[in-house]
């Protein structure tokens, strides 16, 4: 939700008002404004502010200490709130405080506020100069499970900036194993994003991944010899089948009978993980292709399916209740365990 010009007036009047509640109940008003911009894509909410109106309002916030007390919000907002500020200030004393504080969240902070910070930080970047203490973070993020840290914008925000996808997709899909595997699951998580804006009614959320920054290294990571990484994209694949018709034709297309398992593999765990997207054309393809001669060449292709079953937890919406009920196999099914209780008398 973009923040409207009103909203910051009681921000950018602190150095007019003389009642010490007023000054604090407008900071604070005006912060917890900042911290929402979290959750939008776009410009800042104090574009077009003047810097030197900007500027008056963070001196009186600093002389009277209203960035000591900051725990009434949470620290992800906060570190949003500090980082907008701290970028629309000109240079000087007061932006460095700022930049600081900014920091000291971003590096000493859990996951999910590094998460969300550095999301703000990407989308109002076209090239950020980047330490390695960020990109390590980075990595130990998306290392984590998608329902454990929520890295979905996060990459979907390097996705969509030109420079920083070849950087960051681009660049590491030719590198050493762990920075493939980083790529595939930074395009895996940028592809829920995509897939759940699309079936929201945003038709450009796709369109990305078909861009020359993004499909070049999609195919690239899709192609790549090691499961640990081709899965993510396979995954990233699937969950574009259900909102995009090229990338459901591509799935379809690996699993043509005259080709190898090397692209039935890849497509196979594509095919399920559109059940997460498109469940009504998806599930129907995965049961006949349980049933058809793919199985017959390749049985290992049943576990090999496996992997894009995660993807249903994780995406929206999710496919029927029947779904687990009709998917099901003898092969899939974990079997029972023997329960250790003694029966009731």
């Amino acid at each position: 939700m973009r923040a409207r010009a009103h909203d910051l007036d009681g921000l950018l009047s602190l150095p007019t008002l003389r009642d010490a509640t007023q000054r604090r109940t407008a900071f604070r008003q005006g912060l917890a404004t900042l911290a929402r911009s979290a959750s939008a894509s776009g410009p800042s909410p104090l574009e077009g502010v003047p810097p030197d109106q900007i500027l008056a309002a963070v001196r009186t916030a600093l002389d009277n200490q209203f960035f000591e007390d900051l725990d009434w919000l949470s620290p992800a907002g906060v570190g949003v709130a500090l980082y907008e500020l701290g970028t629309a200030l000109p240079s000087g004393p007061e932006q460095r405080d700022l930049g600081r504080r900014v920091l000291l969240r971003l590096h000493a902070g859990t996951a999910e506020t590094f998460a969300t910070i550095a999301t703000r930080m990407v989308r109002s970047t076209r090239k950020g100069p980047f330490g390695a203490a960020f990109r390590a973070r980075v990595s130990l993020v998306f290392s984590a499970p998608p329902w454990a840290v929520n890295a979905g914008p996060l990459a979907y925000a390097f996705v969509t900036r030109r420079e920083l996808a070849r950087e960051w997709i681009g660049a590491r899909s030719t590198g050493p194993l762990p920075a493939r595997r980083l790529a595939a699951r930074m395009i895996e998580r940028a592809a829920m994003v995509a897939a759940r804006r699309a079936l929201s009614g945003d038709e450009f959320a796709a369109r990305v991944f078909g861009t020359e920054a993004i499909a070049r290294p999609f195919a690239r990571l899709l192609a790549d010899r090691e499961p640990l990484v081709w899965r993510h994209a396979a995954v990233a694949r699937g969950l574009l089948a259900g909102v995009a018709t090229t990338h459901f034709k591509a799935t379809l297309d690996a699993l043509h009978p005259r080709l190898t398992p090397t692209e039935w593999r890849r497509g196979a765990v594509s095919l399920v993980t559109a059940i997460a997207t498109a469940p009504d054309k998806a599930l129907s393809r995965a049961r006949d292709l349980l049933r058809g001669p793919i199985v017959q060449h390749d049985p290992g292709i049943i576990s090999t399916m496996a992997l894009g079953l995660r993807a249903r937890s994780t995406s929206s919406p999710r496919p029927p209740r029947s779904c687990s009920t009709r998917w099901s196999t003898p092969t899939l099914a974990a079997p029972p365990r023997a329960s250790r209780r003694s029966p009731a008398r």
